[in-house]
């Protein structure tokens, strides 16, 4: 074990784990291991061979950029899409009792959430809204306008 300074370095097993001791720790505590797999832990003795960053607690960000690989939404808008009709969107909703499309709790909670692709899904939602909303108000207008 090396120490430098309040750091105190270990390799256990391929493992290098990075420990510091408060003023009010009794023993050092281990903060972050990089596993022998090449997996960086922060708040876990054992980060999850899944992932090359395992972050167990909250974690801060400036910025975040998440690389989509499936494109993106913007075929909504075009001409040849296929916009659910409001009553079999109600249909399904209640029958489904969530959005097309959109994970259900259990999946989320089964699953996880990818973060890149549910933004994809949530600005498809939106743009599909936005869609409604245009539909709605060419049929207010045509209402009032028929008076």
């Amino acid at each position: 074990m090396a120490r430098i300074g309040g750091i105190s370095t270990n390799t256990d097993k391929g493992n290098l784990t990075f420990s510091t001791k408060g003023a009010t720790d009794t023993y050092p505590i281990e903060r972050l291991r990089i596993a022998y797999n090449g997996s960086v832990g922060i708040g876990t003795t054992s980060p999850d061979a899944n992932y090359l960053l395992d972050v167990r607690g909250w974690a801060h960000f400036c910025k975040v950029v998440v690389q989509s690989g499936s494109g993106w939404c913007d075929y909504v808008f075009e001409d040849n899409y296929n916009l659910m009709p409001l009553h079999e969107l109600k249909e399904y909703i209640q029958k489904e009792k969530h959005l097309p499309k959109i994970p259900t709790t259990n999946e989320v909670e089964e699953n996880d959430v990818d973060l890149g692709e549910m933004n994809q899904l949530l600005l498809k939602k939106v743009e599909e809204l936005t869609l409604y909303i245009i539909e709605q108000n060419e049929r207010i207008e045509k209402l009032e306008n028929s008076k």
